[in-house]
């Protein structure tokens, strides 16, 4: 109750303190670094496959596991995440910090 009543007893003090928050958010604002092209860095591939009419189970044995399997073997991969839906099954790929996206992405074509 402290802040509250300091708030109802002071309210220039409140309001000065807003502005200078308000101020600042602004300066900040104009003052960071806009690029026309910025650099994005892809750290994630996701795989998506459709088996049509296959239970879960159906597609996490006959193409979700397979391809984990496939891909485990690939160089600059952190961590593979899959699930396994009705018809789909979806395989996320986070790859380490210095990995050549271009060349995973062409090991990934030719080995799925």
């Amino acid at each position: 109750m402290g802040i509250i009543n300091f708030s109802i007893k002071n309210p220039l003090v409140v309001n000065l303190f807003l502005v200078l928050v308000i101020v600042t958010g602004i300066i900040s604002w104009r003052s960071m670094p806009q690029e026309m092209f910025p650099v994005v860095a892809i750290d994630k591939v996701r795989i998506t496959t459709e088996f049509e009419g296959a239970p879960p189970e159906e597609v996490e044995s006959q193409v979700t596991i397979p391809l984990e399997d496939a891909l485990d073997s690939l160089a600059d991969i952190d961590v593979i995440t899959s699930e396994s839906n009705e018809s789909q099954s979806k395989i996320i790929i986070k790859l380490k910090p210095d990995a050549d996206v271009d060349e995973l992405e062409r090991d990934l074509r030719s080995t799925v």
